[in-house]
């Protein structure tokens, strides 16, 4: 789109402080936009344009006005002026006689701004008139253009959002919100945004035809995000590159015709709808093992770059495109078995084109690989049929190179095997067999995606078996097996593994294990092992002594009493056991834990332990899980600690003083004992609070320190009362402050009549007598909470006749649920007064 730059010496010249144009041109807010402090006293250019162009005044951000005449629109394109001046407070305003005349608005990040000044936040809401929006190179965290109805172009990249607010608009047709990537490592480059806004709301755009998007991380979107183009039929150019997506459909988007989605995640994909000529198509660093292709001759076509994906002979589509890479392609998994027989059967041919295998390992103690043969008295290996070979001797790090002359550009490679019997065992397990249960699930992650052999206790090692090569996410995919005897071994490279899972399967209901469980594990040879989970075994000790890497250790519901571990980069530990309310699996019981050997641990369970844990040396400690060990005080003294749970215990004091971190802090006390006046210090930070399912009343609730963010107060315990002679006191729950409590009586299911008693000030004299009766108490000052007494049997208490006789000819007196005296005539709901009863009513 053609832009003509203008500078206009009369802008330039009226660029001092004046008072407000003529009262027939009055000024309004037109739009602003605000900076960190560190921007002010710096200097900002900002290009801008009207319809027939206009005169506006900017505040710099100190209250002064001054004056600017920006350009004409030319009716071709914009012509707009440059607008200069000094920062002079945080937020920028821009007042005009009319927002909507106003069309372009340029605020990106020019050069000639100083090195401080970004825009952090902006107000657009009136620029219905604006078609291009640049706002590139900022630090903006959310944006809402929802009221920006004639935008066509939409420029946010390399900022910082984590929100979009996108208008639904038939005449949006492209948005840059990409950030800054570097196509040849797919990596963010230095001068990179952070923008994350894959799952804004693109279906508003039915008439979207360019979309960039790139750097924006699938992982970002949240648990119930998705990328979703379906709707973006006019689609015509999407830039997809660098987003860690794993997936993406663009069979809705037939007319598009550039789509660049590189260095993603992608394991297959369906282009077959992309029926626009002249398509140009870049997948290349991807997972690709299968892909559906629209026509792709020369016409249709003209570029597809499929390399550096996981295609082989087998799978690699043959196209007519007239510029298609595929070379090159990840290393095939070689799939030696311990028998020494490697079948590749599915790469012998393509088509009637038969590929060339060419063999090397290092054979024979050689210091190199050795080129292998089939020929003479030393052949190393046969052809059994295509594909298909058999070693005669056991072979180190065998590898292949395969071509085929359909594909003459690319030669396919397979990783490094070695015969299971050159190979080290790398881990052990002992272990025992369930009741009715012999399997065992584990997994890997390792660097290279290896080949493993398994002895499930038999002697025989079953393979290859090959495991997760480490990702986005380090998840190992389950390995499962029949566990035939009292050792599990494993062969394979063990400088590589980064992760080791091996859980064993627990009933939670019956608290009982339903597959086979570890006794003990041999990892001193895991020295790279970086995450750890070994839950819900029987292990009673672990040696972690080789295993200095780690950063990630779940022991949950073992048998532990010792954790003597120095482990210098641990940030998280699980020594829990498995429980809700109670323990239900687990012997773990680790006491004198020293977290002086653990300096960077962050977070720390240790539920259904019984085991009293000393944080002092956890001077990094952020989270804290202390659930159901008994604790009936606690003053923690770890001062980094922002969030604590300490439910289903005992406590009948907290004081949380010494939680003095930085930030909002979290503290989760419900199911304790708590409830006296001033057992509970909660610090300053306090943020979410939730003290429910204690013994706190209306009398002792108003002692809690108000929180920043949530307090959660309810349900309480039922509150303890006895009767006597008839009499029951509640008068310490008569009010909260100035609040009148709402006391309310029921015996069984039937609601106990205001005649039954008498009241004075929250003590309650019955003149009849019930069984299991109950009060049920409410306050404003606390509305989420209803306090219930324990039932109680009440005697009457004959004297309380007379008072009520007397009560009858008291003065009737109403007040509202906030204790303020009212008529009582309109309608709602009240509390009724007379002499020393007090009721609540309901007037229609």
């Amino acid at each position: 789109m053609k832009r003509i730059f203008t500078y206009s010496l009369l802008a330039l010249a009226l660029g001092y402080a004046s008072p407000a144009f003529a009262d027939d041109n009055a000024m309004v807010s037109a739009f602003s936009f605000s900076v960190d402090e560190a921007a002010i006293e710096s200097k900002i250019t900002f290009n801008v344009s009207a319809i027939n162009g206009t005169d506006i005044q900017v505040d710099w951000g100190n209250g002064e006005l001054n004056d600017y005449k920006i350009a004409d629109y030319d009716g071709e394109g914009w012509v707009f002026s440059e607008i200069a001046g000094t920062i002079a407070g945080k937020t920028i305003t821009v007042y005009a006689s009319d927002p909507a005349i106003i069309n372009y608005l340029d605020l990106t990040k020019d050069l000639s701004d100083d090195a401080d000044v970004y825009i952090i936040s902006a107000d657009f809401s009136l620029l219905k008139g604006v078609k291009q929006l640049d706002l590139g190179k900022n630090k903006l965290t959310t944006l809402d253009v929802s009221g920006m109805e004639s935008l066509e172009t939409l420029n946010t990249s390399d900022n910082q959002l984590t929100k979009l607010t996108l208008p639904e608009s038939e005449v949006l047709t492209s948005i840059n919100v990409s950030n800054n990537v570097n196509i040849n490592s797919g990596e963010k480059n230095e001068d990179a945004g952070d923008n994350q806004v894959l799952g804004s709301k693109w279906s508003n755009l039915p008439n979207l035809t360019t979309l960039n998007v790139n750097g924006n991380s699938a992982s970002k979107m949240g648990l119930f995000g998705s990328f979703d183009i379906s709707s973006n039929k006019s689609l015509k150019t999407l830039n997809a590159n660098c987003c860690d997506l794993s997936s993406i459909d663009v069979t809705q988007n037939t007319a598009l015709n550039t789509f660049n989605a590189q260095w993603n995640r992608f394991t297959t994909i369906d282009l077959t709808q992309m029926v626009a000529k002249k398509a140009a198509v870049m997948l290349n660093h991807n997972n690709l093992k299968s892909i559906k292709l629209p026509d792709t001759t020369e016409d249709k076509m003209t570029r597809l770059n499929l390399s550096f994906n996981a295609f082989s002979f087998a799978t690699l589509p043959t196209v007519n495109a007239t510029n298609f890479v595929y070379s090159d392609q990840q290393a095939i998994l070689n799939p030696l078995n311990g028998k020494n027989i490697v079948d590749l059967s599915a790469q012998a041919k393509v088509g009637e084109t038969e590929s060339i295998f060419k063999w090397t390992a290092y054979f024979d103690g050689s210091d190199a690989p050795v080129d292998l043969t089939t020929e003479g008295d030393n052949a190393q290996y046969s052809v059994t049929a295509p594909g298909v070979f058999q070693f005669n001797l056991p072979v180190d790090s065998l590898s292949a190179q395969i071509t085929n002359e359909v594909f003459p550009n690319l030669t396919l490679s397979t990783t490094a095997a070695t015969s299971v019997e050159l190979l080290p065992v790398m881990l052990t397990m002992d272990v025992t067999k369930a009741e009715n249960a012999d399997n065992l699930t584990f997994g890997l992650c390792d660097s290279e995606g290896q080949n493993i052999y398994i002895d499930w206790g038999d002697g025989e090692f079953d393979g290859p078996v090959t495991v997760a090569k480490l990702g986005y996410d380090y998840s190992p995919e389950e390995i499962t097996g029949t566990v035939k005897g009292d050792k599990i071994q494993i062969k394979g490279t063990a400088s590589t593994v980064e992760n080791l899972v091996a859980n064993a399967e627990i009933d939670t209901q019956a608290g009982v294990a339903t597959s086979a469980v570890i006794n003990a594990i041999d990892l001193s040879k895991l020295t790279a092992l970086k995450k750890l989970s070994l839950e819900n075994n029987a292990l009673a000790e672990i040696d972690l002594s080789n295993n200095k890497e780690l950063l990630n250790v779940k022991m949950k519901a073992n048998k532990l009493k010792a954790f003597s571990a120095e482990l210098p980069e641990l940030t998280n530990l699980d020594l829990s056991n498995y429980g809700i309310s109670e323990k239900v699996y687990g012997e773990n019981a680790v006491e004198n834990l020293d977290f002086g050997k653990l300096p960077a641990i962050k977070t720390f369970i240790g539920s259904f332990t019984g085991i009293s844990y000393d944080l002092s040396k956890a001077e990094n400690l952020t989270s804290a899980t202390l659930i159901g060990n008994g604790y009936t005080d606690f003053k923690p003294v770890s001062a980094s600690i922002t969030s604590l749970t300490l439910n289903y215990n005992n406590l009948t004091t907290f004081d949380g003083s010494g939680l003095t971190a930085n930030g909002k802090i979290n503290i989760f006390l419900t199911y304790n004992k708590l409830g006296e006046a001033d057992c509970l210090t909660l610090p300053e930070n306090a943020n979410n609070v939730n003290i429910s399912n204690n013994a706190f009343t209306f009398a002792t609730l108003p002692g809690v320190k108000s929180v920043n963010g949530t307090l959660t107060y309810a349900p309480q315990s039922d509150v303890e009362v006895t009767a006597n002679d008839g009499v029951i006191d509640l008068s310490v729950q008569a009010t909260v402050g100035e609040t009148a409590t709402v006391f309310a009586w029921t015996a069984g299911e039937e609601a106990i009549a205001d005649t039954d008693f008498s009241v004075a000030d929250g003590v309650f004299t019955f003149n009849k007598s019930f069984s299991d009766a109950v009060c049920a108490m409410t306050n404003a000052e606390f509305p989420k909470l209803t306090l219930k007494t324990i039932p109680v049997e009440i005697s009457a208490n004959s004297s309380a006749v007379d008072e009520i006789e007397t009560a009858d000819d008291a003065e009737v007196e109403y007040f509202n649920l906030q204790g303020i005296k009212v008529s009582g005539k309109e309608a709602g709901i009240y509390i009724r007064r007379q002499g020393k009863t007090t009721t609540k009513v309901i007037v229609k």
